[in-house]
């Protein structure tokens, strides 16, 4: 009996260069960015808000 390859896939192509990349989507700098940003917003309004500067003590 014939011994199973122990990669089945090692005879495919897994080459990643420009013509394999889907270029559908917004790019990483895009996503990582609001990710950030939004971050940010929530820090700033959770620090606001601790030391009184919004929230119900404000006016």
């Amino acid at each position: 009996m014939a011994e199973l390859p122990r990669f089945p896939n090692a005879d495919r192509d897994t080459d990643t260069s420009a013509e394999h990349v889907s270029t559908t989507g917004r790019p990483r700098w895009v996503a990582v960015l609001g990710i950030g940003l939004a971050i940010a917003l929530v820090v700033l309004v959770m620090v606001l808000h601790v030391t009184g500067v919004i929230g119900p003590g404000s006016h």
